[in-house]
């Protein structure tokens, strides 16, 4: 009886656990897989949290370079004193 119940309090834990994984999958996007756009079947991928940090940190980077690039000009030209 308490084998019974040990193996059923395991497998209720799993599926709770494994319910969670595809929760959080779902929401936070599995890792590696933040590009949005179409699946294998043709239909749109929804845009999760991690798909849009991803973006963010891309496009940060581009601004960033962009800054860096205008900052090396001002340094560059020479100011009367």
């Amino acid at each position: 009886m308490l084998v019974e119940l040990s193996v059923f309090s395991h497998l209720t834990y799993l599926a709770i656990f494994q319910e969670l994984q595809r929760r959080l999958d779902q929401t936070l996007g599995k890792p590696g897989n933040y590009h949005h756009g179409v699946d294998r079947e043709g239909h749109i991928k929804p845009m999760t949290i991690g798909a849009r940090l991803y973006r963010l940190e891309n496009q940060v980077e581009v601004i960033e370079a962009a800054l860096l690039i205008q900052l090396d000009d001002v340094l560059l030209l020479d100011f009367p004193d």
